[in-house]
């Protein structure tokens, strides 16, 4: 018999953990897609065969439990997750409390998430788990004055601390969101994520909500929400409009930005101060060209040797224009 894989061991080892077989929604749940929120608290069964978690997500459960080891060491009196809270019938656990200071980690995949962040702030329902996370430990008698979100990438080890003073407003927020998710019927709850995304491919509802059809498009089932025909068409003529236009001033501003660059080589960066930005800067950058196969260099090779390149076919296109009736 082989050894499992690594990939193996850490997937079943998160697979015993008492919080991924967790059906419940918690205090993580907030502000993100009201409709598998809604089927959470509303008691739905996950599709058949779900499996939970993937290896992204068990890679930042390992380095969660590393910085709670590194806390309890390095912080004389600190709580690293090892309080369970409850607010509004959800329950949390705060990955840090120290000094009326409570912290939630955020690992991402990739350094440009966490510059997202850096420039554009916390996601609305990452500021609202960690204000909650602070109303349920002032309940349970541990005082909160100040919330922080620590934002690590996994792939480059960059890193970005956001704090704020508590506030109750934030939490007044996200209990009004949850009220609406619970009070609302399910299938009248918004789909805040679409099929393609890693929030839909990794729901435990997928297929209820997106009722999956062999041969359609996930999306199908949108026209079940709304079946206007027409409305739907003129949608479409319309994104395909403001996509080309919104593609045509892009490259217009770009182009014409490309006045202030002064760096040319791959690998070199450049600031340049606006007036007017309001602070923010403009960040010119130079990548190495991505590699690819050159096919016309290939296909003459196999002609030089009197064989056909291997191909592969895709899966159908199916296209869709508002048109003129033929005659």
């Amino acid at each position: 018999m082989p050894l499992p894989t690594a990939t193996e061991l850490l997937l079943a080892m998160d697979a015993a953990r008492p919080r991924t077989q967790q059906r419940e929604m918690g205090i993580s749940g907030l502000g993100k897609c009201r409709r598998r929120a809604g089927y959470q608290v509303q008691g739905y069964d996950p599709d058949p065969g779900y499996q939970t978690g993937g290896i992204q997500a068990v890679l930042g459960t390992a380095i969660h439990q590393a910085l709670a080891e590194a806390a309890a060491r390095e912080l004389p009196g600190a709580e690293p997750e090892s309080l369970e809270v409850e607010f509004g019938g959800l329950v949390g656990h705060p990955d840090l409390y120290y000094l009326r200071t409570v912290r939630d980690n955020k690992t991402l995949g990739y350094a440009m998430q966490v510059e997202n962040r850096r420039q554009s702030g916390p996601a609305m329902s990452e500021r609202w788990q960690v204000h909650v996370y602070g109303a349920a430990l002032i309940l349970a008698g541990w005082p909160v004055e100040r919330v922080e979100i620590d934002y690590l990438a996994r792939d480059s080890g960059d890193e970005y601390l956001f704090a704020e003073d508590f506030s109750v407003d934030v939490v007044a927020q996200a209990m009004a969101w949850l009220h609406d998710v619970r009070t609302s019927p399910v299938e009248l709850l918004p789909r805040d994520f679409r099929p393609d995304s890693a929030t839909c491919r990794g729901c435990q509802f997928f297929g209820r909500c997106w009722d999956t059809e062999r041969g359609k498009d996930d999306r199908h089932v949108l026209f079940a929400d709304d079946p206007d025909a027409a409305g739907w068409a003129r949608r479409l003529e319309e994104a395909r409009r403001v996509r080309k236009w919104a593609e045509q001033q892009e490259a217009d501003c770009k182009g014409a930005l490309d006045h202030l660059r002064g760096v040319g080589r791959p690998g070199e960066s450049q600031e340049v101060a606006v007036p007017g930005l309001d602070g923010q800067v403009l960040r010119f950058s130079v990548q190495r060209g991505k590699e690819s196969p050159d096919m016309g260099l290939i296909a003459l090779d196999y002609q030089r040797a009197g064989a056909r390149p291997p191909m592969r076919r895709g899966e159908p296109v199916v296209r869709v224009a508002v048109v003129k009736p033929k005659e």
